[in-house]
Parts: C-alpha cells; structure tokens; sequence
C-alpha cells in the first residue's frame, strides 16, 4: 500500500529512550483500494463509503529512529503489518480533510527509510497546461490603490490582492481542523465580494495551502480566469480530486515548470514580469516548501511579497536584493512563523518592513517559533498575527506601511 507523507512534525508526546522520536504524521494514498485496504486493517471498515471524499489519514505519537521518521514529500510502502498495529483514536472530530486519527497500539520503533518507494505515475493531463504564460493576464488598473489581505483561516495560508474589480487570490488553505460547515462559511463570504476578474495562484502543493478549493463547486471555480500552480502535482487522492474538479469546471491553467537550476543551491528566478505583478519560481528539488511559487506585486515604491514557505534567504538575496533594492515590503512571513532558514538579521533590518503572521493557536506545529519572532524582533521587524481567525490587511496606499485589523 503506497501512502504519501504530506506532513510530519514533533509529536507533543516526548520520548525518554536515546536515539527515539515521537511524530505526528499526517499521510495520503493514490488509490481508493490502498486507503480501503488500510481503513479496513485499523478496524474502520465502515469508513470505506464512497460519498466521503477525505482520504487523509494523521497518526498521533508514532516512534521513529532518530533519522528514521517520515520525511514530507516521500512515498512510502506500508504494509498490513504497519496498519494492524494502529489503532482509531477521537482526534480528528469532523475534520473537512482527514478521515480518521489513528495511534499506536505497540512499541514498533520505526524507521521510514527502509518502507520509501518510488511515486507512482503522475495521471494523465496532471503534466499539461491550457492557458499561456500567466502574467500576461494577471494585471490590475495601476492607478486603483490595491489591497493585501491575508485571511485568519486557522493553520493555513489564504492572500489576496484586492484592486477595484480585480482580485487575486494567492493559496487557498484552510485548517484541517475546521469542519466542512466551516469551511463553506468562509468560502461563500469570501465570494459574496462583486469582483469581475479573478484569479487564483497557489504557491505549492501542500494542503494547507490550497484546502479550500476541496470544496470549491465547479460553478464557483467557473468564475475565475484562470489558475497557476507549481508543476509536478503529486497524484494523492486529495489533490487529484481536486486538479480533477479544476479541469473539469473548464477553468484554464497554467502549471509551471521549475525553473533551471545552477549548482546545488535551489534558488529563485524571475520567470514573468508586467507593470505590477511579478511572478518568481524555485529550481527542482524534493521539499515542495523550496520549490513553488512566489509572487511579488508592486505598487508605486511598495510591495507586497506573499512567499508561501520560502527561506527568508531565498526572499532577501534572490528577490528583494536582486530586484527590488529600495521598494518597502509588505510580507506575508513564510511558513506560518515556523523555522524558514537563517534570518540575515542585519540585512533585514536595512528594509522597511511590515509583515503578519498566519497561523492558528494551538497547532500541533508549535508555530509560531519564538526563535523566530525573536530574529525579526532584532531586525526591527514586528509581525502582525491572525492567532487563527483575524483577517489583516495591508492599504498599500497608506502613509505608513503596516497590515492593520480589519474584516473583508
């Protein structure tokens, strides 16, 4: 049974055994048949209902080798042996995305490395676009004032750029925890804005940042202008569901390639440009959080950097510093305040910065990292938080740059 690793972290259980660690790991499957296979083996045969459509599973408090743990982006073959010796637990409640919650009912200590396998093949048309290069379409009026919002949606990444009757919406993630009746809530709010031109851009592949569109109708994807994504896309049962709903509803994309690499180091290049939206994509590699998409939009001597969870490194030295010397930034601090590489602390504090902080309280993550808060602190950076369910917004047209409390 081939399951793919979309996130592992620290479980809050700790371990007093050396060379042991606790993680919390939240796995996906390409084929019904392997989530059957396993939801039967955890004694949730009566899970296998074809009307649900979640095919998420999160086990809670697993034992690994110290290196031996679940890496995000992997595939993995778990046998009967692995799911007989799980078992159901009540964490999940009515998760919009995740089937089941599952914990261990032995001392298996487990080393992930010796069950990788190769991905399986990626569907047919999950490697083609149809629309052409994306910022030939992505332009707004540059006399309207835009304005960045960056959404409380909980554990989750969800930005857009608002200016007149245009907006573009930058990831769409919503938290895992939040129940579909949730979910709805925030999707029809945010669509009851009049907008005549719309667009969507996810920065990667990680649901967290593109959730949201699991419940999106194919009449509601209708209404925007088109879609740009990252290539590849991984063929999990939750994206292709949700690739398969964007392509069904006759909404144009454009999945961009990695950008050429040169050396080792998975840099940023700028891939498309026009008056005030830019469009930077990461060389390949195998963490989907270094690989994606990063767009810039610009206005007068301001911009707005919305990141998804790019290095702060990557952010200064190959957008910031090589593009765009002297604008004031508007950012959207990368990977919900987790560790996101080294801050260049005396660097940063050169810019005029103000940024906010998307995350949800209580997350499993421990985000944000108070070594993180602390090395912007130093760098006369002071983020705004959404601690969940706060909507910030950034008026590029303000005398003082900063995001502000406020509600759509």
């Amino acid at each position: 049974m081939l399951f793919y690793c979309e996130k592992s972290y620290s479980s809050q259980k700790k371990s007093m055994a050396s060379g042991v660690l606790f993680r919390d790991v939240v796995l996906d499957s390409a084929k019904k048949t392997d989530l059957s296979k396993a939801l039967t083996s955890v004694g949730l045969g009566e899970m296998n209902v074809d009307g649900d459509r979640r095919s998420m599973l999160r086990i809670r408090a697993l034992a690994c080798k110290k290196f031996g743990y679940p890496r995000e982006g992997s595939w993995y073959n778990l046998g009967k042996s692995f799911w007989s010796k799980l078992r159901p637990d009540s964490g999940e409640g009515n998760s919009h995305i995740i089937r089941a919650s599952l914990e261990p009912i032995s001392h298996d200590i487990h080393n992930f490395p010796t069950y990788r396998h190769n991905p399986p093949r990626t569907p047919t048309g999950f490697d083609e676009s149809i629309c052409e290069t994306p910022t030939s379409y992505i332009e707004v009026d540059p006399v309207v004032c835009p304005i960045v919002w960056v959404m409380g949606v909980g554990q989750a990444n969800w930005n857009e750029v608002r200016a007149g009757n245009r907006r573009i919406m930058y990831d769409l993630g919503v938290d895992d925890g939040w129940s579909d009746q949730v979910v709805r809530r925030h999707i029809d709010a945010m669509l009851l804005a009049p907008f005549d031109d719309q667009v969507i851009i996810l920065s990667h592949w990680d649901t967290d940042h593109y959730s949201a569109l699991f419940h999106f109708t194919q009449q509601e994807l209708a209404t925007f202008r088109f879609l740009v994504a990252p290539w590849p896309v991984p063929p999990t049962l939750t994206a292709q569901r949700v690739f398969s709903s964007i392509r069904n509803s006759g909404l144009p994309y454009r999945l961009l390639d990695p950008a050429p690499q040169t050396g080792r180091r998975i840099g940023l290049h700028l891939q498309s440009r026009s008056a005030n939206t830019d469009i930077f994509r990461a060389g390949p590699g195998v963490s989907r959080n270094q690989t994606g998409i990063v767009l810039v939009f610009k206005w007068r001597d301001r911009l707005a950097l919305l990141c998804g969870d790019h290095h702060y490194n990557k952010l200064l030295d190959d957008v910031l510093q090589a593009h765009y010397p002297n604008h004031e930034v508007g950012l959207v601090v990368p990977h919900h305040g987790g560790r996101a590489g080294v801050i260049d602390e005396m660097s940063w504090s050169t810019r005029q910065v103000a940024c906010a902080l998307s995350y949800g309280l209580g997350n499993l993550h421990g985000h944000p990292s108070q070594p993180v808060l602390s090395s912007l602190r130093r760098a006369g950076i002071t983020p705004r938080h959404t601690r969940g369910t706060t909507h910030l917004m950034l008026d590029m047209g303000r005398t003082h740059i900063d995001f502000i409390a406020s509600i759509p």
